[in-house]
């Protein structure tokens, strides 16, 4: 029935077949049912994400209806809100602790349930392409670049050899080119990590 081949393309087309000019409770729920029927639960965003991407469309919002089927669900899914709060990265320490705190989630659930494995990793994904998009910002700083390039890195290994990721990281902390890229600095003694 849907012609989209993208979440963010279904969002928009389902609100687009609503024919609504504002959009609330009633059309984020309908927005949900059909993107969940056509990608699966794991493709299943926060109301307050699809409410932003159909404002970015044009979209009217009313925003007491959005606020408080964003606040039920987000205390309906600790996971989601667990996701949120990772990688927020402001040093390189914050970054290890995200690894380890996302590590610890995936194994704590096995592997039994692929979905939740999934928004693990889509979420890792997700903080690399932003770390990256940083790393490659010539307008930041060249020791911003350099932090979140190596940021990025760190997600990149994770994401590909999670079990092996702890020994990696004890190897690279300990490099010399590690520390002399990233001399210890005083401000970070609350997440020091090298």
């Amino acid at each position: 029935m849907w012609k989209s081949k993208t979440k963010d393309d279904l969002i928009i087309e389902v609100w687009e077949a609503l024919d609504c000019e504002s959009v609330g409770a009633k059309e984020l729920l309908a927005i949900e049912k059909e993107v969940c029927e056509v990608f699966g639960d794991s493709a299943i965003e926060l109301p307050m994400r699809v409410a932003r991407k159909l404002a970015d469309e044009g979209a009217l919002l009313r925003h007491s209806e959005i606020l408080e089927i964003d606040s039920k669900k987000r205390a309906d899914t600790p996971l989601e809100v667990f996701l949120e709060s990772l990688f927020e990265h402001r040093t390189l320490g914050s970054t290890l602790t995200s690894l380890r705190q996302l590590e610890a989630a995936r194994t704590g659930i096995g592997a039994d349930d692929r979905s939740v494995v999934k928004r693990l990793r889509d979420c890792a994904i997700r903080a690399k392409d932003d770390l990256q998009a940083i790393a490659y910002d010539e307008r930041r700083s060249d020791r911003e670049r350099l932090e979140t390039g190596e940021a990025a890195e760190w997600i990149k290994i994770w994401l590909d050899s999670p079990a092996v990721f702890e020994n990696w990281i004890s190897l690279r902390l300990n490099s010399d080119e590690f520390k002399r890229l990233f001399p210890a600095r005083e401000e970070e003694d609350d997440e020091e990590v090298f």
